[in-house]
């Protein structure tokens, strides 16, 4: 699993204090299932996920990633083959001129096989449907096509744990689409963890799990359902509901029987043909 127990950072201001990003920190992540981190600006979510693959050590407790301590620098190297990140650039992270070579950067560079690379750059190709561009320079695609080549890129390293900052955030909204498909596809493989730092709320409403961040701690840990009933937390951690739930709890208080499930609006749309046609 990967386990951070009791962690705590601060950044050094140009005066020389200290200004607290995380206190006493504490989760776990379990490979296979999808997390949604979230929480306003400043409430420690980057700081946090830039721990888990040992960009940052932490001053004080520890993470530790299947057995591996972020904090060893012997160790470091295997904990970021087992933690991948994507970024909200996709242009921070993009290295070689065609999408095919930008994928294999990472393998080669692990000494693979010639074999084994072509593999997983097809495997990583594929999962973000991508396999039919493989050829074509990177200048020439979409924001949306470069965010899901960044993903690729990271998959063709094989993590068991995924981590997406605000990877959706720089994109149009069909780029959007196009990667929580992604998500949503990987998500039901369960071949790696998927942790997504996102402001956006219907985004989290998909994860299995939401960790809410707020003053530099853990708010919670719950379920999109759980959360989104509790306005409170929601206002305290600086969120809103996504508009599907808002929409979803009016039509309940209207006695139309939507179900409590309900996270998204295909769903939602679905639901109400379903009652429309018994009615």
């Amino acid at each position: 699993m990967l386990l951070v127990e009791e962690l705590s950072y601060a950044y050094r201001t140009q005066e020389g204090a200290n200004c607290p990003a995380l206190m006493n920190v504490s989760l776990q992540i379990q490979p296979g299932e999808r997390v949604a981190i979230v929480g306003a600006n400043g409430s420690g979510k980057s700081t946090l996920v830039k721990h888990l693959n040992g960009l940052i050590v932490p001053q004080k407790g520890k993470v530790m990633v299947d057995g591996y301590c972020t904090s060893d620098p012997q160790q470091r190297a295997q904990v970021r083959r087992t933690v991948g990140m994507v970024f909200q650039n996709p242009d921070n992270q993009i290295v070689a001129p065609t999408v095919e070579d930008d994928v294999a950067f990472g393998p080669e560079n692990l000494g693979l096989p010639v074999d084994m690379i072509k593999q997983r750059v097809h495997t990583a190709l594929q999962a973000v449907d991508l396999l039919g561009a493989r050829l074509r320079p990177v200048h020439a695609l979409s924001g949306g096509q470069k965010q899901r080549l960044a993903i690729a890129g990271a998959l063709a390293m094989e993590p068991r744990y995924l981590i997406l900052d605000e990877a959706t955030s720089m994109v149009d909204p069909e780029g959007k689409k196009e990667i929580l498909q992604v998500l949503r596809q990987l998500q039901a493989r369960k071949i790696m963890a998927l942790i997504q730092i996102t402001h956006d709320m219907q985004e989290a409403a998909e994860a299995e799990r939401i960790i809410v961040m707020g003053q530099q701690h853990v708010l919670s840990e719950t379920t999109p359902e759980r959360l989104f009933q509790q306005p409170q937390l929601l206002q305290q951690a600086g969120l809103t509901q996504p508009p599907v739930i808002s929409l979803a709890d009016r039509l309940r208080r209207r006695n139309v029987p939507v179900p409590e499930t309900v996270q998204t609006m295909k769903e939602l749309v679905d639901c109400l043909c379903q009652l429309r046609s018994v009615n």
